[in-house]
């Protein structure tokens, strides 16, 4: 689109970032084959393809807005992907169970730290059982309900 009669180039330029910065249907109609170019010399020219890789490493690497957003579109995807694979829990169930096996019988003290912790959850839990029997006050004899709990 010219500049219109009697428009000078700043104006002009004026307008065309308004109309840019406004109407999305027009920015995706510039942006499309810009895009589409880009792609296309990515897949094609490796000299290009490093050179894009390179500015990113380079972005991550010194931009922490940018690795922030790059992190959360990497999970993003990931949640996308998973979400739709109905296997995919009993795969990671599966292998939690073999690194817990393989941890199990390579670590002595892993074993020992886990027998350890059965122990306390055991007397954990006897020591509820037998509340009753400790505590007086535990049953009201005068109504003969059961456990006298406040």
């Amino acid at each position: 689109m010219p500049p219109r009669r009697g428009e000078t180039i700043e104006e002009y330029r004026k307008r065309m970032r308004e109309r840019y910065a406004t109407d999305p249907e027009y920015r995706e109609r510039r942006r499309g084959p810009l895009r589409e170019r880009r792609r296309e010399r990515y897949a094609i020219d490796p000299e290009y393809r490093e050179q894009v890789l390179e500015r990113q490493r380079e972005r991550y690497a010194t931009d922490p807005e940018y690795r922030e957003r790059k992190r959360q579109q990497v999970l993003e995807r990931k949640r996308k992907s998973r979400a739709n694979d109905p296997g995919y829990r009993d795969r990671q169930r599966e292998q939690q169970r073999q690194r817990y096996q393989a941890r199990y019988a390579s670590d002595p003290e892993f074993r020992e730290r886990k027998r350890e912790r059965q122990r306390q959850r055991k007397r954990h839990l006897l020591g509820h059982a037998s509340d009753l029997e400790r505590r007086p006050d535990a049953l009201n004899s005068s109504d003969g309900r059961g456990p006298n709990t406040p």
